[in-house]
């Protein structure tokens, strides 16, 4: 098996190729340490914080974030810090790790990419019951 900096620099490199960007999310998902639609529940509300979907502990996650900060330092790539609005990526809110996931990292020479925002829930739940007469 491919170490670690190996496998991330793979998922990367393919990430990059496909959408102009890569997120932190994106090498968790390639990894297969966090499943896709966790990540969808989470954009919708629905998980809180994201943290407790992935499958392996905190330090294999800073590790694998650390390898891709080098791997677009390496490779001149910009980071540029995405708003998710209001949701949390760990349960303690480390100011640190809470970066780490926002940071997107895209090529200098292509132009700003369209980063998708996240969908917020809707604030009111609206319940429908059919009543027969």
């Amino acid at each position: 098996m491919a170490n670690l900096e190996t496998r991330v620099a793979r998922i990367a490199q393919a990430t990059l190729a496909d959408q102009r960007f890569v997120r932190p999310i994106d090498i968790l998902v390639g990894l297969g340490w966090l499943a896709q639609p966790n990540v969808d529940r989470w954009e919708r509300g629905g998980v809180a914080p994201l943290d407790r979907c992935v499958q392996v502990d905190a330090a294999k996650v800073a590790a694998a974030l650390t390898a891709l900060q080098r791997w677009a330092e390496d490779h001149g790539l910009t980071p540029s810090e995405v708003e998710y609005q209001e949701l949390q990526f760990t349960t303690g809110g480390d100011p640190d790790a809470e970066r780490a996931y926002r940071t997107h990292w895209a090529s200098a020479e292509l132009p700003e990419p369209v980063v998708a925002r996240p969908r917020r829930p809707p604030r009111d739940i609206v319940v429908i019951s059919a009543h027969s007469a």
